[in-house]
């Protein structure tokens, strides 16, 4: 995605100091990205649905997530797009920027859902099916949803600021308009609240959960070696409440939601950056990477469903299983066409 998400500046005034043209080849790329964002999230979704086995509160925060991207995939890219083809279309430009901010914030929401779901079953066992049940999980994403909605929509209320900003007589800035003052403190709100917190939130809970797995991965090593050793001595077997492997086990989601954590934060942090400079001083402001770290913010949207979708165990034996069906339903329809042609061979010849 291009950066036509930075603001309301870039948006809504009809002399935006950030304006892309679009190449033919360009389009074609955002276009092929859309279509992998609906079919690998959609893919998601279906698995989830259709698969009792997946149906847990860690997969219920990753079937958000994957709604959220597939809104992206779906709604979003198209409208950027359309952005740049009628460019004079004010409606399309506030319609983008809206859903824009919207996939910014769910998203670092989401992620922050299924560390602290992590954290709390990690760290707190005991508790956990106490304090995360399924009826909390679902009222947590529709909060996060409804929390998006409204952090995104809030920024249409100075609309109205565009004409007084275009009418300046001398260079915008912070000190001479209102509309730059509003999305500042807009975008650096956001940035605070839905960045920066949320960032050092799950900084610490992964430091938290990883160095729980690491003592209980080091307690289990002991444990066998001294099952092993007392075995050899008088033949007997000791008892371990938790093998090792499934501490191993744990760490691999735990890493998967790191790996989602820094490609968001590195992709998204420019954006925020830049939003901060274009409200401050438009007039000097010079994109650096021109549409490309754009365009790197809307992969996440693949990479997400791609990390956990591949490498998350469960995730993985059921896609592996759904390929499986459907290669034997290929290999049977072909193997009954066969018959029937052999049949039909058979019966003209007789």
């Amino acid at each position: 995605m291009a950066d036509h998400g930075l603001n309301n500046i870039s948006n809504i005034s009809t002399n935006s100091p950030v304006s892309y043209l679009f190449t033919e080849s360009y389009i074609i790329l955002l276009s092929i990205l859309a279509v992998l964002i609906f079919l690998i999230n959609l893919m998601v979704i279906f698995l989830f649905v259709t698969r009792d086995c997946l149906r847990t509160k860690t997969n219920m925060i990753l079937v958000g997530l994957a709604l959220s991207d597939l809104l992206n995939g779906i709604v979003v890219i198209p409208l950027h797009i359309m952005v740049n083809i009628y460019m004079t279309k004010q409606s399309l430009r506030l319609a983008s920027m809206v859903l824009y901010r919207f996939v910014a914030v769910s998203t670092m929401l989401h992620i922050l859902a299924v560390t602290l779901e992590r954290h709390i079953c990690i760290l707190s066992p005991l508790r956990y099916h106490s304090l995360v049940t399924k009826s909390r999980i679902i009222k947590i994403l529709v909060f996060i949803w409804l929390l998006s909605i409204c952090n995104s929509v809030i920024s249409l209320s100075w609309i109205g600021l565009a004409d007084e900003y275009n009418h300046l007589k001398q260079p915008p800035g912070l000190h001479n308009s209102k509309l730059l003052r509003c999305e500042f403190t807009y975008t650096l709100f956001t940035f605070v609240f839905f960045f920066v917190i949320p960032l050092v939130i799950m900084a610490y809970s992964f430091r938290k959960i990883i160095c729980e797995i690491s003592r209980h991965n080091r307690r289990d090593s002991e444990l066998m070696l001294e099952s092993t050793n007392r075995s050899s001595t008088d033949s007997a077997s000791g008892e371990d409440s938790r093998p090792r492997h499934a501490y191993i086990l744990d760490r691999k989601p735990v890493l998967i939601f790191l790996a989602m954590l820094l490609v968001f934060s590195i992709t998204w942090s420019s954006w925020y950056a830049q939003a901060m400079v274009l409200s401050t001083s438009p007039t000097h402001y010079k994109p650096v990477g021109g549409i490309w770290p754009g365009f790197a913010r809307s992969t996440t949207s693949v990479i997400n469903p791609l990390l956990y979708a591949l490498i998350k165990k469960d995730f993985r034996q059921a896609l592996k299983g759904w390929l499986n069906y459907i290669r034997d339903l290929v290999t049977s329809s072909k193997t009954s066409t066969m018959e029937q042609d052999l049949n039909a061979k058979f019966t003209i010849e007789t």
